[in-house]
């Protein structure tokens, strides 16, 4: 078993640095890529990697004890099956939770509520919505499907999501192999929460018009308009139907879904110029609907 560490600051951390030095004897490495963005490094990061299986985790995230257990539990269920994606779910952890963070809001830093947090019966989610902050995956696999997007500086992970589950692979959810994500007080902020959803939505958007639609025509972006206009009509009845919410925390959910409704409007009637050429320009697959409702790769 190796231990990278991949630093994509522009100065290399002296005290990474000597940390896997002392560590040595536990196959710790340090490497230094000084470009940003969170793709390109774990891409990086695989390339030295000399296992067969690749476990990610942020910068910002600790593991218990049994994280890498229940991974590896999982695998040999699964008979060690290359084309398998393993997830598992990210715990937020507050050190300040201010009045107005709702669990709808607080999903926004993991993708995770309070409720499913408890055992909720049934929790899950399909593979393209996979955080790579706690994912493991076969390096075959990873290299075969050209690794991250390093155009992309947000939702990298959705897009190989879409990309994997076009070639056919399986995705195992793993409720065990969780992961505590330590929130910076500075992010619990409601103008963070307001940008972290308006990046988002215009990522997620943009995704869709990449992924799904040949080209993003007028026709095209209209259709993805009126699906994305349903769906938020559905959060902002939920928010004010919920009855166990504090009207100080419906006005929250409210400003950021609105953020997130310009963030993905701002991509549909003008950003999608931007970012379809460098997407293409980059060569990986792309995931395409058909007209029987499945997927497959171009």
């Amino acid at each position: 078993m190796q231990i990278l560490i991949v630093d994509n600051h522009p100065h290399p951390s002296r005290p990474l640095q000597t940390l896997s030095e002392h560590f040595s004897g536990l196959h710790l490495l340090y490497r230094h890529i000084p470009y940003p963005g969170a793709g390109r490094a774990r891409n990086y990061g695989v390339h030295f990697a000399q296992t067969p299986w690749i476990a990610f985790i942020d910068a910002d995230e600790t593991v218990p004890p049994h994280w890498l257990t229940a991974y590896r539990q999982a695998l040999e269920e699964e008979g060690g099956h290359p084309s398998t994606v393993f997830f598992g779910p990210c715990y937020p952890v507050f050190g300040y939770r201010p009045s107005w963070l709702s669990p709808a809001l607080e999903w926004l830093f993991g993708g995770i509520t309070s409720s499913q947090r408890k055992g909720e019966p049934g929790f899950s989610r399909p593979l393209h919505q996979m955080f790579s902050g706690n994912m493991m995956i076969s390096r075959e696999l990873f290299l075969q499907q050209g690794g991250f997007s390093q155009v992309l500086p947000r939702g990298e992970d959705t897009d190989l999501g879409w990309r994997l589950t076009c070639q056919g692979a399986k995705g195992r959810f793993i409720p065990e192999a969780f992961v505590y994500h330590h929130i910076h007080p500075s992010r619990v902020r409601l103008s963070f929460l307001a940008r972290l959803q308006q990046d988002m939505e215009y990522f997620k958007v943009m995704l869709l018009l990449h992924h799904f639609y040949v080209s993003p025509t007028l026709r095209a972006r209209l259709s993805l308009l009126r699906a994305r206009m349903r769906r938020w009509y559905i959060k902002f009845k939920t928010t004010w139907k919920e009855p166990t919410l504090l009207f100080r925390q419906r006005l929250a959910e409210s400003w950021v879904w609105l953020h997130g409704i310009q963030g993905g409007a701002r991509m549909l009637l003008w950003d999608y110029r931007k970012w379809i050429p460098r997407l293409q320009q980059e060569g990986l697959p792309r995931c395409v609907e058909i007209s029987n409702r499945r997927s497959s790769l171009i």
